[in-house]
Formats: structure tokens, sequence, C-alpha cells
């Protein structure tokens, strides 16, 4: 296996991806003794990067030159079709292909499972608001798009999606345009966390805290609005409770507890845009991760919330069912109605205020040792 020479292809990577899923798997199959090379379109802001990296930046999405010195691909192409000439092009050279999908299955335009809410919430704005992608791809097109979906998978060697629903997803809207045939590329292996997250110490001292990191300022899909209808409705209830919200859109969430008490206001603390320790720091002394997402891959902070021995309470989505491991390390509310997310949020710090360290330890050590990105990495090489 050492002579295998491995490509992986990302053409978005950024500093931001060395402590995320893109850089751990480098550095996972690095330690694994594989000659390994992170690939990327040429960026200013990558000067400054990392050296223990290998990274070869490349002009333009397709050069032959480049890949012809590999023997297999990784390739982050989130089932998009515009990957798809990429991928036809290694093939032609007889290349492996591995599809990193970073998906919840729901790739489907009409047919199989439709991308949950995405519809419904654009129609809920006004028409002016509605993005010409969106007509595009569900209006004109959208069949053409999944046919070409299913010619990237067919191109591919082995796809990887990240929980156990989500490929259940994917196997659904293989077998609507029948091609259970590609059913067996699918392999669910889950995104590794960073080592200071795999290597905390256990010795918690965890506080009456819920914690939730997003781009709120993403307001559709990190579901702003009922993450914090919901955190006032709980706060009001659970008085000796307090909530951290880290991420962009510091503004957006302002304005949204404005109008609110201002004991509750002052329980709510908006720390906008921290540094990886940081979080750290702030998942350790949290008891509940809270992730209200109308639809998600695998979110990285959820995991690295595990691994600091926070359960984790959300909307019912594929990821989310996942890492709750039905109760083990957290729930999923019923539904995405306002009623469900505060009662289910309510009955996970109810579990918490009989928790003792030990079930922080026991949550924490079994994700540390699933999501270790050597493990992750094994899972990979098995494949090839």
């Amino acid at each position: 296996m050492k002579s295998l020479k491995l490509g992986i292809y990302f053409d978005g990577f950024n500093k931001d991806h060395v402590y995320k899923d893109p850089g751990l798997l480098y550095l996972g199959l690095k330690e694994k003794g594989i000659e390994v090379s992170l690939i990327t379109l040429k960026k200013k802001e990558l000067k400054g990067i990392n050296h223990s990296f290998d990274l070869i930046q490349i002009d333009n999405p397709i050069d032959l030159e480049v890949f012809e010195n590999f023997d297999a691909f990784i390739v982050y192409s989130w089932l998009s079709v515009k990957y798809n000439k990429l991928i036809k092009t290694l093939k032609k050279l007889n290349k492996i292909v591995i599809i990193k999908s970073d998906s919840d299955g729901r790739i489907a335009s009409f047919k199989g499972p439709k991308p949950r809410f995405r519809f419904t919430t654009y129609f809920r704005n006004p028409i002016y608001q509605i993005p010409v992608k969106f007509f595009k791809e569900f209006f004109l097109i959208g069949y053409y798009v999944d046919l070409l979906k299913v010619k990237q998978i067919d191109y591919a060697d082995f796809l990887i999606i990240e929980s156990p629903d989500a490929a259940q997803n994917l196997s659904y809207f293989l077998s609507i345009y029948k091609r259970t045939d590609l059913i067996k590329k699918i392999n669910v292996i889950p995104n590794p966390v960073a080592d200071d997250f795999i290597n905390i110490d256990s010795n918690y001292n965890k506080e009456n805290i819920i914690i939730s990191v997003g781009r709120w300022d993403d307001i559709i899909q990190k579901n702003t609005k009922l993450l914090i209808k919901t955190i006032i409705e709980f706060l009001k209830i659970k008085e000796n409770w307090e909530v951290i919200l880290i991420g962009s859109g510091n503004n957006i969430l302002k304005n949204l507890i404005s109008k609110i008490p201002i004991e509750i206001q002052k329980r709510i603390h908006i720390l906008g845009v921290v540094n990886h320790e940081e979080i750290k720091r702030y998942l350790l002394k949290s008891k509940i991760f809270f992730l209200p997402s109308k639809f998600e891959g695998s979110p990285i902070s959820v995991a690295e919330a595990l691994c600091c021995g926070c359960t984790i309470l959300g909307t019912p989505i594929e990821s989310l069912r996942f890492f709750s491991m039905c109760g083990f390390s957290g729930n999923t509310a019923s539904s995405f109605n306002i009623a469900s997310m505060i009662g289910s949020l309510i009955y996970e710090a109810e579990k918490h205020e009989k928790f003792k360290v030990e079930d922080y330890k026991r949550i924490s050590e079994y994700w540390k040792n699933r999501l270790n990105k050597n493990k992750i990495a094994d899972k990979y090489l098995d494949l090839l």
C-alpha cells in the first residue's frame, strides 16, 4: 500500500480546511505512510499555509500533466455535475476515483428524496428574491441534472457519504432512476476531527450551557429564526441555563433578541467568530450542542462537540440522527415545528440535570475513538 500515490482534489481548499476533513484526511493518510498530495486551484491566500502539507496548486480544474502522476484520487464533488468532466477524465487516465459527497443524500430535483424545505422556503419570499438557479434546476433542467448526477456516480469507483440515513436517501434516488447497480459503490465514512479534540483531557467541569455554532447570516440553511425562537422559549422556562452563540451574523442575532426581556437577553451570549482553540474551550464547559439547521451533510462542529462530551439536540436531519445514536449521545426533535424543538430541548436539559461526569466521559470516549483521523484514513485505505 505504501507504493500508492494518492491525490485529494478539492478546488476550494483554503487555510480553514487544515482543521476540517480535507486537511485531516490528508494528515491521516500521510501518517499511514501513504504518498498523498492536496490538489487545488491557485489562490493568493494559500501562500502562508503550513509547509507540512504537500499542496499542488493548478491553474485550471483539469491538469493532465499533474493527474498522470497519481494512482488514485479522492475528489470533493458534492455530487455537483460541474465535476463530471474531471471525473470522466480521471477514469480515462485509468485512475481509481473516490467521490467525496459531503451530502444528506437529498440530491434529487424531482424524484427521490427531495431537498427538504428548499422549495417551500423560497416561495415564502418575494419572487424577486428567488435565485435564478432555483428556477433552472427545479423547473427547466432538473431531470437532466439528476441524470448527470447518476452519471457521475457511474464514472467513479466508490462514493463516500457521511451518515447511514444519507446513504438510504441516495439509494432511493438511484433506485428511482433504475440504477440500483450503483448502490454497491456507496460507503458510509464520517468526517474526522482534529487531534486537539481527540487528545483532550476528559475531566469535565460542565455548566448549564447550551452552545450553537454556525453561519447565522445564512438564515435559510442554518434556520436562524428557529434557533432564536427556541432558545428564548427555553430560557423562559429553564432559568438556570445560559446560551452561547458562535459564528458570523452577529447583527442578525442581536436584532432577533432585541425585543425580549433584558433578563433573558443577559443569558444569551453572542460571541461572533472565534478561533479554533476558543471554540474547544466553550464546548468543554457546555452540556448541550444545539443545531436547528434545515439541511447539513456532516457538520464538523457537532462532531467536535461530541468529542468534548456534549450531547446534541437538533432538527430531524440525517447527520444528527447518526450523531445522536438513538439517544446515546443526544436526540433529534420529532419535527421542525417550534413546539417540537422547545419540548425536545427541555427534555435534553432535564436529562443533563441528572448526568454525572462518567456520562460525559462515555460520550466523549466513544466519539473520539470513532472520529480519529487515523481510523478514518484506514477506512479509505480499505477501499483501495
